[in-house]
């Protein structure tokens, strides 16, 4: 991929959804799961059937370290949406976390792909209900306010590694990203399933190949108009580690505090 199209995704803050990472795998798992559901299956159907996109992609890609600590965090969000409850998978999560870095203790300082999928889930397990309610009015069509409401979850407890890491802070990431996130899945199932179709029937792979070029311009015109704009980003090269903890901090304050709405509403 060319510098400068990277450079534009960085911008964008929309980085995620080009690399194996947790908060990327997490994010199209959710996606996909819904977009089953979308069509007519059942949640038992629907986790399988995604269960089994998230295998198969492991074993094209090779099943690179990374990729499989991203899909087993994409699994647990899955699993948590086939029970109905997203908390229910924190648990899980922990312990998935736990076996990780007993087996390897420094992924928690050197991974930051590890750091972004552990932020990434706990943003989706706890700030998701938060983002469903605020966005309660917004038609559901084709998932997308479920699709809004993961992407800006997550978003809500990754951007103090990402600018970290990046020394970037994207004022367009709510905006890129809701444009973009949606259409990852189909992306995702249409390149699976033209690539599949390109050794059994190679002229109907040619036009489905055509479907997914157009999908693929649309994401990019629209990561390199956001991205041009003159307040699209924010470049920070002072966020030191004591403002990385101040940060989270204040963030996990706001999910404690939304935890304990949420457990009074219900009570």
């Amino acid at each position: 991929m060319p510098g400068d199209i990277k450079e534009n995704f960085s911008r964008a803050g929309t980085s995620h959804i080009i690399a194996i990472s947790g908060m990327h795998i997490t994010i199209i798992s959710g996606l996909i799961f819904n977009l089953w559901m979308l069509i007519g299956l059942n949640r038992r159907q629907s986790f399988w059937l995604s269960t089994f996109i998230l295998i198969v992609y492991l074993v094209i890609i090779g099943w690179p370290a990374s990729a499989v600590r991203a899909t087993i965090m994409g699994f647990l969000v899955m699993w948590s949406m086939y029970l109905g409850r997203l908390n229910s998978s924190l648990n899980a999560l922990l312990l998935t976390a736990a076996a990780m870095l007993l087996i390897n203790p420094k992924l928690l300082r050197n991974d930051i792909g590890f750091q972004l999928s552990f932020t990434a889930v706990i943003g989706i397990v706890y700030g998701k209900p938060w983002f469903d309610k605020l966005l309660a009015k917004l038609p559901n069509w084709f998932q997308i306010k479920d699709a809004i409401a993961m992407t800006l979850a997550a978003q809500l407890t990754t951007w103090p590694l990402v600018v970290y890491y990046f020394d970037k802070f994207s004022l367009v990431a709510p905006l890129s990203n809701i444009l973009v996130v949606p259409v990852l899945p189909f992306l995702l199932i249409l390149g699976l399933g033209s690539l599949g179709l390109s050794f059994i029937i190679p002229a109907l792979a040619l036009i489905s190949f055509s479907f997914l070029s157009i999908l693929l311009k649309y994401v990019i015109k629209v990561i390199e108009m956001l991205s041009g704009l003159p307040w699209a980003y924010l470049e920070i090269n002072v966020f030191e580690p004591q403002y990385l903890l101040i940060a989270y901090l204040l963030i996990f304050v706001l999910l404690w505090l939304i935890k304990t709405k949420q457990n009074v509403q219900q009570a």
